[in-house]
């Protein structure tokens, strides 16, 4: 969605949207966890997935009326099968060697011929990618260095929030014993961090430049982490809103 934004938008007001729609995807996910508390609270858990079904269908009826095709002329360029075959096998095998390797103390000899695959397939799909005609893998973006942050920053983003979304809400619970009403406000303040700072992005892209924004958001997530090594069943529970908030940024 993002990437589309870039592409409809122009330069001039690129800005302006994406920071309406970060802020617009925060306030999803942080009044989710809160109504999620609520409806497993009150009702079932079984909810939170039955919930999804009208949202989204307010969803598309919205996008029906108010999305426009954006036609412009581009080079059709045919797809690299071949490539495309490598990246699914590598990324497949890898991630099933990592699981299989996981579960069986990496004793299994079928996790390590998986992993052997994977990165046996990523090899060559790095050597031979480039040799065709129409390569699958623009790898020379990479010489620029705001691309090379962009990428680690979301990686990073990516690690560090698909852990903690998962595993606070455990430990709020199972060793806090908290109500999943109470999780949920907690929770929210992760993403209550994106609404506060879709305010002001466009300010701050203006007086402290991207490359500047990308290096708090690191700085952001590893104080976050290291903060979350402080936690224990007695941590005070206002103690808890400054990691998350950081995890938000």
């Amino acid at each position: 969605s993002a990437a589309l934004l870039s592409d409809v938008f122009p330069e001039h007001e690129r800005v302006k949207a994406i920071s309406l729609y970060g802020g617009m995807t925060g306030f999803g996910l942080m009044v989710g966890p809160f109504f999620g508390g609520i409806l497993i609270g009150i009702l079932d858990w079984r909810w939170v997935f039955w919930v999804n079904l009208p949202l989204i269908t307010v969803g598309l009826a919205a996008c029906s009326f108010s999305l426009r095709s954006h036609v412009h002329e581009k080079r059709v360029v045919p797809m690299n099968v071949f490539s495309l075959l490598l990246l699914i096998l590598g990324l497949g095998a890898l991630m099933y060697g990592v699981i299989a390797g996981a579960q069986g103390n990496w004793t299994s000899i079928s996790a390590w011929i998986w992993l052997g695959t994977g990165v046996g397939a990523l090899v060559a799909l790095i050597i031979l990618d480039p040799l065709s005609s129409n390569p699958l893998l623009d790898l020379h973006i990479f010489k620029d260095n705001l691309i090379v942050l962009a990428a680690l920053s979301c990686a990073l983003a990516g690690v560090v929030s698909t852990v903690f979304m998962f595993f606070d809400p455990l430990y709020l619970r199972l060793l806090r014993n908290l109500s999943p009403f109470l999780i949920g406000l907690l929770i929210a303040v992760i993403p209550a961090a994106q609404v506060l700072i879709s305010f002001v992005f466009e300010r701050w892209v203006k007086r402290v430049g991207v490359t500047n924004l990308f290096f708090i958001s690191v700085v952001a997530a590893f104080v976050a982490v290291v903060l979350h090594r402080l936690l224990s069943s007695h941590t005070p529970l206002l103690f808890l809103i400054l990691p998350f908030f950081l995890l938000g940024i």
